[in-house]
């Protein structure tokens, strides 16, 4: 099954009142998925949510074994996840030094 495109239907924003349509993209450098982080994993992926713009995993995809696209979008802690992916982003130092 092609990954790229699957979509996620009927999924509402925090208000309940607006849907949305949640695609996984494939993108062209991995990224380290939004929600493997969350469960303590370390896993890259190469997809990221048309809508929500997360890196999350989809099964199927290479040697991943998870379904985080899917897991995400169907768990109560999707805010949680968002906030402290957001916070670990600004933690990582860039891999650019600057010239001395």
């Amino acid at each position: 099954e092609k990954l790229a495109g699957k979509k996620i239907e009927g999924l509402a924003d925090d208000d309940d009142s607006i849907e949305h349509e949640h695609i996984a993209i494939s993108i062209p450098k991995p990224r380290r998925c939004a929600f493997c982080s969350w469960n303590g994993k370390r896993a890259r992926t190469s997809f990221v949510c048309k809508e929500c713009t997360l890196p999350l995993c989809c099964i199927g995809s290479g040697k991943v074994e998870s379904d985080c696209f899917n897991e995400y979008h169907a768990s109560p802690d999707r805010q949680e996840i968002v906030t402290r992916y957001k916070a670990m982003q600004k933690r990582v130092p860039s891999k650019q030094q600057p010239n001395k």
